[in-house]
């Protein structure tokens, strides 16, 4: 004969069980606050509980460095070097006009040019 408390939902009830299972989950902070309520206790949770990072992960510029000390620079769209033909090729990609053989060399050149530079400043080759 099985004795369960009274508090205790025998096993057959799965809804009871799931209910459990949920607000175990809830509380603990395993599921993401879902509802205003669940967000404000939450937030006072955390006011009362303050997390304290480690002092390697107060850095804000942790995930900015560049890896292996290489330089990083700010990427521009498109590439200060194209100038306004940057431009001309995206109107005529846009407009389903025809590249001009000159321009479409420019193309081939830049695309190889960019490629070397990008193998050079790779950090591992």
């Amino acid at each position: 004969m099985n004795k369960h408390s009274s508090g205790t939902p025998s096993l057959g009830d799965d809804e009871a069980v799931a209910r459990l299972v949920y607000e175990y989950y809830r509380r603990s902070g395993k599921i993401i606050p879902q509802t205003p309520d669940d967000v404000a206790r939450a937030e006072a949770n955390d006011a009362k509980n303050p997390v304290t990072l480690p002092p390697r992960l107060q850095n804000p510029d942790l995930f900015c460095d560049a890896p292996c000390g290489a330089p990083s620079k700010p990427l521009q769209f498109p590439p200060a070097e194209l100038g306004p033909s940057a431009e001309n090729l995206a109107r005529a990609a846009r407009e389903g006009g025809t590249i001009s053989p000159e321009a479409e060399a420019r193309m081939e050149q830049d695309r190889a040019r960019a490629e070397r530079q990008a193998d050079e400043e790779k950090p591992f080759k």
